[in-house]
């Protein structure tokens, strides 16, 4: 959780009056589970843009989703992902039960991202126009087969992790999320 994207939206978020959970993967941090080799998970990645399992994480966002819902019954659901973790959230078997879905630097060329076309949450995709790991005209052209109401949101913010831009990036979600 010492990711500035991560920990800002979750506090940022909270302070605006909304429930947020965040949370590490199975084995990653304190979370329960086999450790896992963080490290060589990140060079793998790096290296090959997959790491060993990844796709099996969607579990863990369902649970997470689960644990919200059972703790706060009747409120709208809204899943944000970062970068990879954008790639597990249509695999999550809540769809039905949610408000919205909020994507921030998806890895379009890295992952497969076709399963989004059987969503029909609203949508809020949020890249930077420098990002090294989200190909430009490749998220273009993937955020334009959706069928869903959707919102693509592109500005220069520090290439990947929205340093300095964390402000803007919390007023751009509360935003959407106020609007539902």
């Amino acid at each position: 959780m010492r990711n500035n994207v991560v920990r800002c939206l979750g506090d940022g978020l909270a302070q605006r009056g909304l429930l947020t959970l965040r949370f590490d993967y199975r084995g990653v941090g304190r979370s329960q589970g086999p450790q896992v080799d963080v490290a060589r998970y990140l060079a793998e990645f790096w290296q090959t843009g997959y790491a060993p399992g990844e796709m099996d994480f969607w579990q863990d966002v369902h649970g997470a989703a689960e644990f919200v819902q059972q703790a706060a019954p009747g409120l709208p659901l809204t899943l944000v992902g970062y970068s990879f973790g954008c790639a597990l959230l249509p695999y999550v078997r809540v769809q039905e039960d949610l408000a919205a879905l909020v994507l921030i630097a998806p890895t379009v060329a890295k992952h497969n991202y076709d399963c989004f076309r059987l969503v029909t949450s609203r949508l809020l995709v949020i890249a930077s126009e420098d990002d090294f790991a989200t190909d430009a005209q490749r998220l273009e052209d993937w955020f334009d087969t959706l069928a869903m109401p959707r919102q693509l949101v592109r500005q220069r913010c520090d290439n990947h992790f929205f340093r300095g831009h964390e402000d803007w990036l919390i007023e751009t979600i509360f935003r959407f999320l106020d609007a539902l």
